[in-house]
Formats: C-alpha cells, structure tokens, sequence
C-alpha cells in the first residue's frame, strides 16, 4: 500500500500535514484520483511545488491533475543537500577561505 502524505511548510520552516492518502497501486488512475480528491478538498488551490519519488505514474499523475505545479525528486534534493554540506564542511576546513573574504 502506498501512503501519500500530503505536507507544506509553514512560514516558520515547520511541517504542517494537511492529510495523507493511500492508494493500493501505483497506476496513474489511482494516483490521478487520489490528487484530484486532495485538490478539491483545498479548495481548488493548487500545490506550487511538489516532492515525489519520480515513479513514472506518480510524475503523469501530477503534470495531469496539477499542470503548474513544480516536481522535485526527493532523492536528487537528498543527494544535492549532502553535497551542499560536504562542500561546505571543506570550506570551514580551509584557512584561505577566511583570508579571502
């Protein structure tokens, strides 16, 4: 079974579930549905950028039910913040950064 969470962050940086939906497969009907349920229970406002997995059908479903939205894969942020935090763990290591700038 596939758990959706259906999460925003708040303009303090929080995490503020709205609900969460479950679908027993991942066809883009399913999924289709599953969005266009959660659309219509916030009012008709739709997401302005959405996290995903990059399943094939997640990412139709999307582009489908929520044709503005930017979709992001959760493993490629994952992988670009780790890098972002290596980089900057060599610069608090470098002495020529402080005398730099």
């Amino acid at each position: 079974m596939i758990c959706a969470p259906f999460v925003r962050m708040s303009h303090h940086f929080m995490n503020v579930m709205f609900g969460c939906g479950f679908s027993i497969n991942e066809k883009i009907e399913s999924l289709s549905w599953l969005f266009k349920t959660f659309f219509k229970s916030m009012g008709g406002k739709h997401p302005i950028f959405v996290m995903t997995n990059q399943a094939f059908s997640m990412v139709v479903a999307i582009k489908a039910v929520f044709p503005l939205a930017l979709i992001g894969d959760v493993v490629g942020t994952l992988l670009k913040t780790q890098e972002i935090l290596e980089l900057l763990d060599q610069v608090k290591v470098s002495r020529r950064f402080s005398i730099e700038f």
